[in-house]
């Protein structure tokens, strides 16, 4: 039994070793087929998935400077552009209303000369010489009997349209108010009646530098008592009239009526320049010879103790 075992596996062990070396004879180029083809693949997706050849090639100091310089213009902050001081800005000029070009035209100089002339015909020679447009408010006129053909008479020569105006129009009791560029020609009631509300900035007047050290609400307060005591005194509310005269933050809100309004502005540039002038004679010298205006700190006391020596 034995012996045909042994004879059976001497017979069995070459078929199998036969066919072992005949199945990797065949499988193996097979696997290296297939490890190649994965390889081939691995490697295409990593050549998808790397950037561009150029942005890993090594930079030369001169594109790194350059790409460095051209970083510093674009994070470089813009410049600020110089402001104004706020006094400046706040006295910047506005461009002139119709109403204020009117004015200044009535500022013109012109001379006249009318003997028995009809007031419409003064009218029509001031508007050609002065460029203003001019209404006559025949209604208002019609209900205080005053006729629009009555005689005038007066004679000037180089003075201010604004003063012939006034005195044509005093000779019959009547007045003027400026709206929307044009000269109205009413009944002195009714010009009372139309008042205009404007507002002056008065920073300066307030608060003038080394100049003051009472409170801005105190030297509000006399800057619109020295305006109702010295512009028309009779026509502020304060004083029976129907003007009105309020303060707000460095500013006059005023309710007047355009004459009061051009004695206000009058006054206020007085006012400016006077200031102006004290400004000047008060500032100081120093060891330059620069002017500077004198300091408001307080000096120290003389009656302080003195410094005792240890």
């Amino acid at each position: 039994m034995r012996a045909t075992i042994s004879r059976a596996l001497l017979v069995i062990l070459p078929v199998c070793l036969a066919f072992a070396c005949w199945a990797v004879g065949v499988f193996e180029p097979c696997q290296a087929a297939a490890a190649a083809e994965g390889a081939s693949q691995e490697a295409d997706s990593k050549k998808a998935a790397e950037p561009p050849a150029d942005q890993h090639k090594p930079q030369t100091p001169a594109t790194s400077q350059e790409k460095n310089h051209g970083a510093d213009k674009t994070t470089q902050p813009a410049k600020p552009t110089q402001q104004l001081p706020e006094h400046a800005a706040r006295q910047k000029p506005s461009e002139p209303t119709r109403d204020d070009k009117a004015r200044e035209k009535l500022q013109k100089p012109i001379e006249v000369s009318f003997s028995g002339t009809p007031l419409e015909a003064v009218l029509e020679v001031l508007a050609g010489a002065t460029g203003c447009q001019m209404f006559l408010d025949r209604r208002a006129l019609a209900e205080e009997a005053i006729l629009a053909d009555a005689s005038v008479s007066i004679a000037l020569s180089d003075v201010p349209a604004e003063m012939v105006l006034g005195l044509v129009l005093g000779q019959l009791g009547l007045d003027y108010y400026i709206k929307h560029g044009v000269i109205v020609v009413t009944t002195a009631e009714k010009a009372q009646a139309d008042l205009e509300v404007r507002v002056y900035p008065v920073h300066d007047l307030i608060e003038p530098i080394g100049l003051t050290r009472r409170s801005p609400d105190t030297e509000a307060s006399r800057l619109t008592d020295v305006i109702q005591s010295s512009v028309e005194p009779d026509s502020w509310q304060d004083n029976g009239g129907r003007g009105t005269i309020r303060y707000y933050r460095g500013t006059l809100v005023i309710a007047q009526t355009v004459k009061t309004h051009q004695a206000v502005e009058r006054l206020l540039s007085e006012l400016r320049a006077a200031t102006n002038q004290t400004a000047k004679k008060e500032e100081l010298p120093d060891e330059n010879g620069a002017l500077h205006p004198p300091t408001t700190e307080p000096h120290e006391s003389s009656s302080a103790p003195p410094h005792s020596e240890p």
